[in-house]
Parts: C-alpha cells; sequence; structure tokens
C-alpha cells in the first residue's frame, strides 16, 4: 500500500501509520458444490457434473479442483478454471473395472470450499460383444417375415448385464431412430423392406447396463458393441418347370426316358436361388423316381400322366406334366421309326442334300446335320411322313465332315456324311 500524508497521524512526537479499515474484512470461502448423482456403474465418455456455485466477489481465480480416488487404481485429478464449470469428463487412463469416488471443490486464488464427495461408483470401460442371426442362419426366405435371433454377452467387471440394442435392415445410421432402439431381447420378428429379390443384410449393435453420465438428449446409455450382421437371399419366384419324353406312345414293358433339361429358377441369375438337385418324378402308376433323368416303363395299357417337380434352394416347387400311352402287346409295330437312312448321291458344298429315309408306321420325322464332335445342328429339316420311303432334302455346308441324325417316335438313326468341295468351273480355251 502507498502511503501518504493523509495516512500520517500526529501523535505527540511520533507518526504512526494508518490501516484501513477494508484491510482488516476477511473474504468467505466459496460454498462447497453440489454433485449430480453419480450412478452405480458408469460408462466411457461419462461427464461428472455438478451444480456451479456461486463465488464471492472479492474472491479472484474461480475454479474447481476434481479429484478421482480408488484403492485399487491410481488417482486422477485436475484444475478446472472458470466460475461456471459444471463438468470433469472421465480421463481415458481410467482403468476398466476399477472403483471411484469423485470429490470436488470451489478454489480460487484466496481460499476454497470443503469437498463434495459422491458415493463410489465403478467404471466400465469395455462394450458388450453379440451376434444377430436370421432365421437361425437359415440361407433362405420366401417371405418378407424374418425372425432375428439374438445373443449378447458382457463381461466382467463392469455392468454384466446387456440393456440395449439397435437393429436395421441395411448399413447404420438407422432410418428411423426410434424403431431402431429397444431394450435387448433374444428374438424379434421383422419386416424386411419391399424390393427386388436377393441378399438382405440386417444390422445390429448392443449396449450395456452402464450409465453414461452426462449424456445428450439425443445419445443412449451404455457401452457400445461393435456391428455385426447377417444375411439371408430373398426368394419369391418359383422355379419353372420343363420335361422331356423319349416318346409319346409304347407298348407295355417299353421303357420312356424322361429329361428335366430346361428347367430353370424364375428367371436365373443373382436374384434367384437357382435349382435344387430337388428333381422328383411320378409316373402315375404308384412309381416314383429322382434326379435330373429318369426311365420308367408301365406293365398294363392305359394313358398315364407322368410329373415332374422341380425345387429351387429356397424351397419353392414347380411342377410339369406330360401323357405316356401305353398300347397293348405289339402296338409298336404301329409306332413311327426310322428303319433306314443314307443320303443320296455324293453332296457338295453349297448344293442340296438330297437324304433317303425309311419309316416305319406315319409321323413326324426330324433330319438334322451336326457338326464332327458337336451337338448343335448347322441345319434342321422336320415333316410328317411315312410309312415306307420318305425322300427329304437340305442344304449341304462347306466341304467337311458331319453327322446325319434322323427322330421319329422318340427313335434316332445318325450316319457319318462327308461333304465334298463345290465343283470348279471351267473356263474354256
Amino acid at each position: 500500500m502507498r502511503i501518504t500524508r493523509r495516512h500520517l497521524i500526529p501523535l505527540g512526537s511520533a507518526a504512526i501509520l494508518a490501516v484501513p479499515a477494508a484491510a482488516h474484512a476477511v473474504v468467505a470461502p466459496p460454498p462447497a458444490p453440489v454433485l449430480v448423482p453419480v450412478p452405480p456403474v458408469v460408462a466411457a465418455g461419462s461427464g461428472l457434473g455438478w451444480t456451479p456455485v456461486t463465488f464471492a466477489p472479492g474472491l479472484t481465480g474461480p475454479g474447481y479442483r476434481v479429484d478421482l480416488a480408488s484403492p485399487t487404481a491410481p488417482a486422477l485429478g485436475a484444475d478446472l478454471a472458470g466460475a461456471g464449470t459444471s463438468s470433469f469428463a472421465v480421463p481415458g487412463t481410467a482403468v476398466d473395472g476399477a472403483t471411484y469416488t469423485l470429490s470436488v471443490r470451489a478454489t480460487a486464488n484466496e481460499a476454497s470450499s470443503t469437498a463434495a464427495a459422491s458415493t463410489p461408483f465403478l467404471y466400465d470401460a469395455r462394450p458388450p460383444t453379440g451376434t444377430v442371426r436370421i432365421d437361425a442362419g437359415a440361407p433362405y426366405t420366401t417371405g418378407l417375415t424374418v425372425t432375428l435371433h439374438f445373443a449378447a454377452t458382457d463381461p466382467t467387471p463392469g455392468a454384466g448385464e446387456v440393456g440395449a440394442i439397435d437393429f436395421t435392415e441395411g448399413d447404420f445410421p438407422c432410418a428411423d431412430p426410434l424403431a431402431c432402439h429397444r431394450s435387448y431381447v433374444t428374438g424379434v420378428q421383422k419386416y424386411l423392406a419391399a424390393g427386388p429379390d436377393g441378399i438382405r443384410t440386417i444390422s445390429a449393435r448392443f449396449y450395456d447396463t452402464a450409465v453414461r453420465a452426462g449424456k445428450g438428449p439425443s445419445e443412449v446409455d451404455g457401452n457400445v458393441s461393435q456391428i455385426v450382421t447377417d444375411t439371408i437371399f430373398l426368394d419369391r419366384r418359383a422355379p419353372t418347370a420343363r420335361l422331356t419324353a423319349s416318346a409319346a406312345a409304347v407298348a407295355p414293358g417299353v421303357p420312356v426316358r424322361f429329361d428335366s433339361a430346361g428347367s430353370i429358377d424364375g428367371v436365373e441369375g443373382p436374384t434367384d436361388s437357382g435349382l435344387s438337385d430337388e428333381m422328383e418324378w411320378d409316373f402315375g402308376d404308384g412309381a416314383t423316381a429322382t434326379g435330373a433323368t429318369a426311365t420308367h416303363a408301365w406293365a398294363s395299357a392305359g394313358v398315364r400322366t407322368v410329373t415332374l417337380r422341380v425345387r429351387d434352394r429356397a424351397g419353392l416347387a414347380g411342377t410339369a406334366t406330360t401323357t405316356v400311352t401305353v398300347g397293348t402287346p405289339g402296338a409298336t409295330a404301329a409306332l413311327p421309326r426310322v428303319t433306314g437312312l443314307r443320303v443320296l448321291g455324293a453332296p457338295r458344298a453349297g448344293t442340296p442334300m438330297r437324304v433317303g429315309i425309311r419309316m416305319r408306321g406315319r409321323g413326324v420325322v426330324t433330319l438334322r446335320l451336326l457338326p464332327s464332335g458337336r451337338a448343335a445342328a448347322l441345319r434342321t429339316v422336320r415333316r410328317a411322313a411315312g410309312p415306307g420311303h420318305v425322300t427329304m432334302t437340305l442344304r449341304a455346308p462347306r466341304a467337311g465332315h458331319y453327322r446325319l441324325r434322323a427322330t421319329a417316335g422318340g427313335h434316332t438313326m445318325t450316319i457319318p456324311v462327308v461333304v465334298q468341295p463345290p465343283v470348279r468351273a471351267v473356263t474354256p480355251r
């Protein structure tokens, strides 16, 4: 304090220093903070709070001293400046599973308050772990309604309990957060979104029952797990069955061969599950068979209905039928059949090729010219003919080796054919 003449008061022959009355005033220390109740188990990312105190006008450097004490872990603390400070973020160095007690003192340069202490709390920094399965892990579904199965655990020490779950179709964030978040359950029905068939994905994450103290209004409690997913293939299109028979009419005891070639699962491709190996044949007389092809003979005469049922991997089925007329013994003599096949003349490239066919009975005969070693026909001619000798014509391709195949009544005959080069014109001299 600067001493001036007005502070010197004469007293006899001496002078004494007068001290202002204000220098004798004592400023009251700040009051103790009022803590926000601390939950029994505190999650990572929590902020521990208190109500800011009112500091006296004469106090300078207002702030707070925060300490976290533990009987099993190193103490943590910090000095926080500012009269309005009202929370302390639990440091990342806090030990998971340790028990802490929070104490807070209001401080100033001149004085500090008594400490306000919380009840002990457990610090839980580890999230739960879990899985999600759609329809118990089934690879396919034929409808939009599925059942979700959840399994989750929370490690101890800590909350030791799973309290909530988020799940959504596709990826997070949820399109509807309110519908996405709910209390933890082990199973719930879910309606898949409308849309095309194909792979659908369910995502889930789990929360333990630790409390994230000081959370905002849009936050959820607890430590949250990593996101887990499961997929299922949605297939609502039944397959299409197709069958062919080697003959439409036979005598009793004569076998007929059936083939399921051409059957497809809807449109095929990535939006279908694909045909399974479950192909079933019903021959109309109580006999059945399985497989892509089947052969059957009937013991008695009659018109038999043959049914093929194919399934896709999702379990949907499609059927196709055909009829076979089973005649009396000896009826095969009336069935059309190729009994002879030959090429008339020496065929040359680019010219008509005449083919002689001998038929037993009358029916539709199909004549095909195939490249050697290949199944696809280069030329095909079909007509009703017989009985007896029939002549059919098709255009010869370029020179080379081929196969000539004639089919009638489910019976086939094949012969080799050599097509000669075309005749070159001779220019007169």
